[in-house]
Formats: C-alpha cells, sequence, structure tokens
C-alpha cells in the first residue's frame, strides 16, 4: 500500500484492464484503468491514445512514469503530442547490454540539453556508479572505467547540474 504524507504530493496510477475503463480513488489515491489487449501486445491499438489523453487532461500529471516498452499503451503515451514531453520510460533488463555504450561519456548536446532543463526546473541526474572499485567494475562487467563517471560529474557539476 502506498502512503502520501506530503499534502503537496498528488498520485495516481494509470494501469491497463481487459474489461471496461475504471476510475476511482483509495486513501486519496486516484486510480484509472484502461482498457488495452495485454494478451496481444504486438498489436497496437491507437483507441489507447484517446483514453490516455483523457486521463492526462483530468488528472494534469507533472510526470508520466511509464514502465517498459513491451505494451503498447508506453508507445500510446509518447505518441500524444501535448503529453510527451511529459513522459519518463523506465526501461529494465537491459543494463549489460547498453552500459558499454551509455557511459563512455556523455555526449556534449546531452550535457547542453542537460544544462537547458537544469534553467527551467529543478534537475538531478543519477549517474548509475555500481562501485568505485575497478576489480569489482571488471567482475560485474561495467564496462568503463571510473574516470569516465568522473568525468561526467564534472562535466555537469561544472553547469550547475546536481549528480546524485
Amino acid at each position: 500500500m502506498i502512503a502520501l504524507k506530503n499534502n503537496d504530493l498528488q498520485l495516481a496510477l494509470a494501469f491497463p484492464v481487459q474489461e471496461e475503463a475504471v476510475h476511482g480513488e483509495v486513501d486519496g489515491i486516484q486510480y484509472y484503468g484502461f482498457p488495452e489487449d495485454s494478451n496481444h501486445p504486438e498489436q497496437y491499438d491507437a483507441t489507447l491514445e484517446s483514453a490516455l489523453g483523457f486521463i492526462c487532461e483530468e488528472f494534469h500529471p507533472d510526470v508520466i512514469h511509464c514502465f517498459g516498452t513491451e505494451y503498447p499503451h508506453t508507445l500510446a503515451m509518447l505518441r500524444i503530442k501535448e503529453w510527451k514531453s511529459k513522459v519518463l520510460v523506465h526501461i529494465q533488463g537491459v543494463i549489460e547490454l547498453y552500459a558499454k555504450e551509455y557511459c563512455t561519456g556523455l555526449p556534449e548536446d546531452v550535457v547542453e540539453l542537460l544544462s537547458e532543463l537544469n534553467q527551467k526546473t529543478k534537475l538531478w541526474v543519477e549517474l548509475g556508479l555500481q562501485t568505485a572499485n575497478e576489480t569489482s567494475a571488471q567482475f560485474i562487467r561495467r564496462g568503463y572505467p571510473l574516470s569516465v563517471y568522473d568525468r561526467a560529474v564534472r562535466e555537469l557539476k561544472a553547469r550547475g547540474i546536481e549528480v546524485i
């Protein structure tokens, strides 16, 4: 169960259901069930866009956190022009596959974009260092030396971006 202690925070959960859409509230948390055929995720249904758009218009989220890209609802959220800039996609289970490329250094255009965002909102960046020990890093196949992480931290901090 999720408990909210901060009166300034409002939380809504949206999730696929096999039957008709549902909406309600439990302990101050809004919930929305939207119809999606999760047994056939390979079949995109464009009506998801209007269903999710309706939820967004009703709740007006500041951030939309989509877990994974396996199901069509994440694609539908990204296709809704008015809301796609608020979408955060959580990609799990592929760390080993992209770790070698991900931390080969932050490209200058990415650092510049983060710097621009930092001027508009409170921004922090998690670089995800699993270990500072090089032996452990080799064991877990981190794919890049500690110096790459250190350089990224320096570049971000030089632009006033908080690194966690």
